[in-house]
């Protein structure tokens, strides 16, 4: 898996939060051909934090997109996570 980042929660809250140094960073690597990837865990730990702070039809909304995006593919775990 040459050029591919793991992006916990944080990092992942960040991006959506359009924190410029974050999202910067991740502009740059993906013109630098690298992919991102996090796991289901991560995306359901994410989802949890949107309930918490807009509520769960607006946490949705946002899931559909993010999963729809082209950023981020998000994984099953496995062992190999």
């Amino acid at each position: 898996m040459k050029n591919t980042v793991f992006l916990d929660t944080g990092i992942i809250i960040l991006y959506q939060c359009n924190h410029e140094e974050t999202l910067k960073e991740i502009k740059t690597k993906k013109k630098n051909q690298y992919n991102f990837i996090s796991s289901e865990l991560n995306y359901i730990e994410f989802f949890n934090h949107l309930c918490r702070e807009k509520g769960k039809i607006n946490a949705q909304i946002i899931m559909e997109n993010l999963r729809k995006g082209d950023i981020i593919d998000f994984i099953h775990v496995s062992e190999n996570i």
